[in-house]
């Protein structure tokens, strides 16, 4: 198996595709027999939302396969820049984080051949494959970092004769990137247990890339490490406005069983920037509000800075959003995806108590540079109001 990559081996012939291109990173197996692909397979994939730090995004995967006969390993590219939702990382079997179908190559209307559910397992990482609620494999993944590719690789069921599958992930399992920029899922290939390995591209007008373009509302990063009991910091951006804004509202979003906010500052005032700003929800119990308005703007700007106090280890997520509340000079509104951090929250190191001091070690070191960022929004307010005089 290549790193940074989607592998699978697919056995049994019966159940041609089990169309799984298996969501978040597909990818499928064919069955017993051993021969060369006649004609190569294909992959590609769409999105809900090709926002930035977007957390409510769906993916769905499609992949062909016209030859027949011909045992394979598929592997498709996780770009690196993606983040999985940290939820579906679980021990809880039995979540159904993928759904599609399968069928004939060409037939595609329903009804269809046949169902593919993808679940999770026992195991965080490891996710099951259903064929029409037979199970027919499992599969692991590697998490994509900020700049490395993930993986996704496994055993699964046959795939022949001339069918496709396509399977859509559950939305918000998969978090875009939080850097605008063009994400290329590849090079994608399949290798038949007997014949070259193929390339796999796209079929004719589809495309396994996806151009991630830049989010209104943001946090200053998309995941940190803190220690219980410590205090961080994170700074509320707006930016990348299509014109200038005079009124804004955005609602921030936690988990106060996690996190506590303990602070808030306008940044705007700070700046005497001509912009009135307030915010609400004393005593801020999961939820914050904040607004502006003033003239014209459409310098992408830090507009609150929050600082938040670590309650207990765990992982936890901070959202900020708007919906249709970012006001523009010129008429009309625009919404924002949510955008969230990834607290990865842990106890922190203690001092040695007697004995010999060790080095610290690598990969302890490198987590903060190698964590997966995840994200989950949520949403709720209640209101008093602050002005300035």
């Amino acid at each position: 198996m290549c790193d940074g990559m989607i592998q699978m081996s697919m056995i049994s012939r019966k159940y041609l595709f089990a169309p799984f291109l298996l969501s978040m990173f597909l990818v499928m197996i064919i069955s017993p027999a051993g021969a060369a692909f006649n004609v190569p397979p294909t992959f590609d994939l769409t999105t809900t939302t090709n926002v930035a730090g977007a957390t409510s995004a769906g993916y769905v995967f499609h992949f062909e396969n016209p030859s027949s006969d011909v045992a394979v390993a598929f592997s498709v590219v996780v770009p690196a820049g993606y983040f999985v939702n940290p939820t579906y990382m679980t021990t809880t079997p039995g979540i159904v984080v993928m759904f599609g179908y399968y069928d004939n190559v060409g037939d595609y209307s329903a009804p269809y051949d046949g169902t593919v559910e993808i679940k999770t397992t026992a195991v965080s990482g490891v996710f099951e494959i259903f064929v029409d609620s037979i199970s027919m494999g499992v599969a692991a993944l590697t998490v994509p970092t900020p700049t490395t590719p993930g993986s996704f690789g496994g055993l699964l069921p046959g795939l022949n004769n001339g069918y496709w599958g396509e399977v859509a992930t559950l939305q918000g399992f998969l978090i875009n990137p939080s850097t605008p920029g063009l994400y290329t899922w590849g090079p994608n290939t399949a290798t038949p247990s007997s014949g070259p390995t193929v390339t796999m591209n796209p079929r004719v007008g589809e495309s396994n890339q996806v151009n991630i373009v830049g989010t209104y509302v943001s946090f200053d990063k998309p995941y940190l490490y803190v220690d219980v009991g410590s205090t961080f910091t994170v700074s509320v951006s707006i930016k990348n406005l299509p014109s200038a804004m005079n009124q804004f509202d955005l609602t921030v979003d936690w988990n106060p069983g996690q996190v506590e906010l303990a602070g808030i500052v306008e940044v705007g005032e700070v700046e005497s920037r001509p912009w009135d700003t307030y915010y609400t929800n004393p005593p801020w119990s999961g939820s914050v509000t904040c607004y502006g308005e003033g003239q014209g703007w459409s310098t992408d700007a830090v507009w609150f800075t929050l600082t938040f106090r670590c309650l207990g280890p765990g992982t936890s997520t901070i959202s900020v959003s708007s919906e249709e509340t970012i006001i523009l000079v010129t008429g009309g509104s625009i919404n924002s995806e949510a955008f969230a951090i990834y607290c990865n929250q842990r106890e922190p190191l203690r001092g040695p108590v007697g004995g010999i001091v060790m080095p610290v070690d690598k990969l302890e070191m490198m987590e903060p540079y190698i964590a997966l960022a995840g994200l989950v929004a949520v949403s709720a307010v209640v209101a008093v109001k602050r002005r300035r005089d």
